[in-house]
């Protein structure tokens, strides 16, 4: 019998003969050549343990599924494994807080790791209550509370870490430089990231402030060189839900940038780790650290594609209402001031021997710092930066809404804390986890004190034409000598500051060595103080505040030994003239020689882009809550500064005898001083033998001062000169980190155009690498789609479902197809392709609503198209409209009125596809329109409608389940089983199909018997073999056309030829001719197969029954279907008909 399937459509006198008008639980034969009686469900299991259990969602293995189920507050994770005969709980993982809602469907795919664990990803989608994208080791999962063999309970608090992107609040880090260790000098910035049991890694964190290594203050110590130092990490504010930890480590020298990577560290007990050498550690690149994941905290859908995790339709976290929130906050955090001794910082700095915690710089004094507050998200990523302004309350002082750091007392420098008040705390969204303090970086241009510096009192005459004269030495009334180490360092030509007098130097503090010294270092002329010295602490510096008028001045940049700057036989330093004497400005006055000044900036616009400026990070991160303080630290240090200044004697003369022209006439004076700098004066490190950084606070005894009173004039101090710098920058590092911020957060966090991929899970490795996500891996398609609302792949194609179209990403470019199957050219990634759309059409062609709509097997891609009410069928890039099987306008009639479709609730619908048949089940579970219909993929028919609508169906090597809910503590998983016919969901229904009869439609016929030829068997117990019962056939039988119909006969079976009222089987084919109108009138269907109550004559006389005259019939041919299980095959139907003349 040819397989001519439904036809649901055309009218009976232009549809095909033999085809089915209905059919209710049949199915095609594997010879695809009859009609039998559909395979039924044996019960195998039960997902439901309690009356309220709600299923939620399904994901399909290969052997199994996992069922995502509600209970009251609780949530399960059940893994089931399928077998012939039963279905059996292999893990159930359970919490109170993993928030299942039937109203948000779980769809998801898996995989399995290098242990062969199952790994499974699952999304509710991206609305505002879904939880987010999900992933779990459902055979290992951690953050176990109680655990057995099959049971386990997740701890409440660590639900989180089932989140594909982790949740992370990083931990406070303090550092301490230690006296011990083997560490290159330089500069260190550390990061941290957390590690999970599953082997994968949370970001970096920001690299947090640069710890400076160097060597004692009398050591030479240049970048590179090896030192006797660590640095200690402590920890504080640890998440303790995860296990490892590792650190990042950035060195940073003059050439490069290098990182390196602890091993796991464990937590547990231990929140001190020693960092005392790096060649134990891995070397990472700085992208490592920088390039950070991208937190796609949602999908829409997603699926596994050759290892790698592709996501569809995505969101990040959603900061469009953060930002007046957190720049109230930043605007309304408390900046305090906590004080430390200067002497302490001092002799941390400059002291002889191993001290710890060196090298730590505070904000100095009188200097305005500008203030910022970066705030980092429940995913540790930094949201925003926003400026912290001066504002009432605060300890600095306002200058410009930025913060003045006070210089009221010489004793005391500071670092900041700031933090929250309760109330502003209160205001902050639980999604903002931590925070941390950024100062803007100090250049010329933005620092009000440019410099702190030594000023001495320039000679009066030092002229080299007309005869050299030279007199006045360190004593002139109109010229100062300066010396900002800064600009000596990056000799800049000249200055415009303000010059501000911090203390007058007594010229007592002056030691007169001349008579003192060896001949060889003794000045010829003015012997007693052309060689002095001056070695000063800070209680020598008598004032404790800022003294004099401030006055504006330009220095000059004088360089060494230069005539034509009138400076024969000096070192370097800058110059400031004035036509009025210097000490009637109340800054060296009387006899002082010597005056520590502040070189301020001729400005008070100091920060003129309030969103464009270079930051530093200032504190570590902390999280935030009323108990904390962040304390921040600047970017000044002090320590002692030695210099000498030289100048010409009375006698010195250019061209003279060897005497005249060397140190014996040259003035010599050597002075010490604490300086507060921005740059790192105690790491000044030797040039050369010669050309040396000399430090000289710790001389006992004038012999200690012969080398560099012995120093020829020539040598000048070696902080910049032609041969090279006594020093290097990387001393005083800020950090090389960027960070990019915004006057107000860019509003894009749905993406539902967007595919983006995965790192690909390497099946050697421990890494669950589904949880990153790299920048520029994602692809955005067109949006005049709107969102993707599925992603299916067969391994050589992606489908990329959107609302309104279906665009294909083919992977790999077909060579030639031969017996043995398909031979491919080469794969070909998708984010080097774009995607195109199958079938264009200016509006959109092929959408659907959500991935309930589609489906991928062997038979390729399916989807529901509701808005036209159209399923397609999609192999390759060939598109067959499978709906327009005769069958295209009753879909259309039956489509849904409405955009729901979540067949959880039932109010959705599904397909369910069975690879051993290769017939296709649509189930519409909708409200007022439910059915489920069948289409044979091997005759490409509509075949059937069924009389189970399952909650929900699956497909996998073990075969095709079917899921109920309607008795939960029975039964509710069911797998199709052909050894058992008709039997859904406990209870056996039977088989009908309705054959039309329409030969020689234009002719007028009269009906005179019906004919098949069917087959009733059984598979014996014993024997095994299948037994076919002659003596059994169908059950019931009726006839119809538009207004006759004849009454439902029971078909028996009856060797007599005149007995009428039963079915004969001659031959193996069965006849029926008890065919009669008894319709009273035309309208007597209840519906295609049943007959309305009342409807048809009863009793009727036999000369009363009229003859079924019409140009077609249908046959309506019921099989009961009983516990017996036998299988009913239809070979062969047929009609006969004697023409009626009387009417034609």
């Amino acid at each position: 019998m040819e397989i001519k399937g439904l036809n649901l459509d055309s009218a009976p006198l232009i549809s095909e003969n033999k085809s089915l008008r209905f059919a209710k639980n049949i199915s095609v034969h594997s010879s695809l050549q009859s009609y039998i009686n559909e395979a039924g469900f044996k019960p195998i299991g039960n997902i439901y343990s309690n009356t309220t259990d709600i299923l939620c969602g399904i994901i399909t293995t290969n052997i199994g599924f996992v069922a995502f189920i509600k209970r009251n507050t609780l949530g399960y994770i059940n893994y089931y494994e399928v077998t012939n005969d039963e279905v059996v709980l292999k893990k159930s993982i359970y919490a109170y807080n993993l928030n299942f809602d039937e109203n948000r469907p779980i769809t998801g795919d898996y995989t399995y790791n290098y242990k062969n664990e199952l790994i499974i990803t699952f999304t509710e989608g991206i609305s505002e209550e879904a939880n987010e994208t999900r992933i779990i080791n459902i055979n290992n999962p951690t953050s176990r509370v109680e655990s057995s063999e099959i049971h386990v309970q997740l701890n409440t608090s660590e639900v989180s870490l089932l989140n594909i992107i982790p949740d992370v609040t990083y931990p406070t880090l303090n550092f301490r430089v230690l006296n011990s260790g083997s560490l290159k000098a330089g500069a260190y910035q550390v990061a941290i990231k957390y590690c999970l049991e599953d082997g994968t890694y949370t970001n970096y964190s920001i690299l947090h402030r640069s710890i400076i290594i160097s060597g004692n203050y009398l050591d030479s110590v240049k970048v590179g060189d090896y030192v006797t130092k660590s640095i200690e990490v402590k920890f504080a504010n640890v998440e303790i839900k995860y296990k490892y930890y590792r650190l990042a480590i950035v060195y940073i020298d003059e050439e490069s940038q290098l990182a390196y990577e602890t091993d796991n560290i464990k937590l547990e007990g231990n929140n001190t780790y020693i960092i005392s050498n790096l060649e134990n550690n891995t070397s990472i690149s700085l992208e490592d650290i920088f390039v950070n994941k991208i937190g796609y905290i949602k999908d829409t859908c997603h699926v596994n594609f050759n290892n790698r995790l592709l996501r569809g339709n995505v969101k990040t976290i959603d900061y469009s209402s953060l930002d007046n929130i957190l720049k109230n906050a930043a605007n309304n955090a408390k900046v305090d001031l906590i004080s430390y001794n200067k002497q302490s910082e001092l002799d941390k700095s400059t002291t002889s021997t191993d001290v710890e915690d060196y090298n730590t710089p505070y904000y100095m004094g009188y200097e305005v710092y500008s203030i910022y507050i970066g705030f980092f998200d429940y995913k540790g990523s930094l949201i925003n930066i926003y400026k912290c302004p001066y504002k009432e309350g605060d300890a600095t002082t306002n200058f410009n809404t930025n913060h003045l750091i006070p210089y009221s007392d010489r004793d005391v420098v500071y670092r900041l804390s700031v933090s929250f008040p309760t109330n502003i705390i209160s205001t902050i969204p639980n999604t903002v986890k931590s925070f941390c303090v950024f100062n803007v970086e100090h250049n010329f241009n933005n620092s009000r004190i440019l410099s702190q510096a030594i000023a001495l009192r320039d000679t009066d005459i030092n002229i080299f034409s007309n005869g050299q004269k030279y007199s006045g030495q360190f004593d002139s009334e109109t010229k100062v000598r300066i010396y900002p180490f800064e600009f000596l360092f990056n000799n800049k030509e000249s200055i415009s500051a303000n010059i501000l007098t911090y203390a007058q130097i007594d010229d007592t503090h002056i030691s007169h060595d001349g008579n003192n010294l060896p001949d060889e270092y003794k000045c010829v002329t003015d012997t007693e103080v052309a060689t002095s010295s001056m070695n000063l602490n800070l209680n020598d510096l008598y004032t404790t505040g800022i003294i004099g008028d401030t006055r504006q001045d330009k220095l000059e940049y004088i360089a060494a030994n230069n005539s034509q700057v009138d400076n024969i036989a000096g070192d370097s330093y800058y110059r400031v003239v004035h036509n009025n004497a210097v000490e009637g400005v109340n800054w060296l006055t009387g006899t002082n020689k010597f005056a520590l000044t502040l070189l301020a900036n001729t400005t008070d616009n100091l920060y003129v882009d309030e969103y464009n400026q270079t930051l530093q990070i200032a504190s570590s991160i902390y999280p935030i809550n009323k108990n904390v303080n962040a304390i921040c630290y600047g970017d000044t240090r002090i320590s002692y500064l030695t210099l000498r200044a030289t100048t010409p004697g009375t006698g010195f003369k250019i061209g003279g005898t060897s005497e005249e022209q060397s140190n014996a006439h040259v003035w010599r004076w050597i002075f010490t001083v604490p300086i507060e700098s921005k740059f790192n004066i105690r790491a000044r490190y030797d040039i050369t033998t010669v050309d040396k950084a000399y430090k000289l606070h710790y001389a006992t005894d004038i012999k200690d001062l012969y080398p560099l009173y012995g120093l020829s004039y020539e040598v000048d101090n070696a902080i910049n000169i032609s041969i090279g710098k006594g020093y290097s920058l990387i001393f005083n590092e800020n950090g090389i980190q960027d960070y990019v911020y915004w006057d107000e957060i860019p509003g894009i966090f749905e993406y539902p155009s967007r595919i983006i991929r995965s790192d690909i899970l390497n099946p050697e490795s421990e890494i669950l690498s589904w949880r990153y996500y790299n920048a520029n891996e994602y692809n955005d398609l067109p949006n005049n789609r709107e969102g993707i609302v599925s992603l299916k792949t067969d391994n050589k194609n992606l489908y990329i479902q959107q609302r309104y179209g279906l665009r294909l990403a083919k992977l790999r470019d077909t060579l030639s197809v031969t017996g043995d199957g398909t031979s491919y050219l080469g794969s070909t990634d998708i984010f080097n392709i774009e995607p195109y759309e199958i079938l264009y059409s200016p509006s959109g062609y092929i959408g659907c609503i959500n991935s309930f709509d589609t489906a991928i097997n062997v038979a390729g891609y399916f989807v529901y198209d509701n808005d036209k009410g159209k399923l397609f069928n999609i192999f390759g890039d060939s598109v067959s409209e499978i709906s327009n099987i005769n069958t295209k306008e009753w879909f259309y009639k039956n489509k849904s009125n409405d955009y729901i479709n979540n067949p959880f609730i039932h109010n959705g619908r599904y397909f369910n596809y069975n690879e051993d048949t290769n017939v296709l089940t649509f189930v519409n579970n909708k409200d007022n329109n439910k059915f489920t219909i069948s289409f044979n993929n091997n005759v490409k028919k509509w075949i059937s409608f069924h009389d189970y609508i399952p909650l929900y169906g699956l497909t996998n090597r073990f075969g095709t389940i079917w899921i109920f809910d309607d008795s939960k503590i029975i039964n509710s998983i069911y797998k199709v089983d052909e050894n058992i016919k008709g039997y859904f969901n406990d209870k056996y229904y039977p088989s009908t199909i309705k054959i039309l009869f329409n030969e020689n439609p234009i002719i007028n016929k009269e009906l005179q018997n019906i004919l098949w030829k069917d087959r009733v068997t059984y598979i014996d117990d014993n024997s095994k073999l299948k037994v076919t019962l002659w003596d059994k056939t169908i059950d019931n039988i009726f006839v119809h056309n538009d207004t006759q119909c004849s009454d439902i006969k029971v078909v028996k079976f009856n060797k007599e030829w005149y007995n009428g009222n039963t079915g004969v089987n001659k031959i193996n084919i069965w006849r029926f001719n008890d065919i009669k109108d008894y319709a009273k009138t035309p309208n007597f269907l209840a519906n295609e197969i049943s007959i309305k109550d009342n409807a048809l004559h009863t009793n009727l006389k036999w000369y009363n029954r009229n003859e079924i005259v019409s140009q077609f019939v249908y046959v309506i041919m019921t099989f009961n279907n009983t516990s017996n299980n036998y299988e009913y095959e239809l070979q062969e139907a047929d009609a006969q008909w004697i023409v009626d003349n009387r009417n034609n």
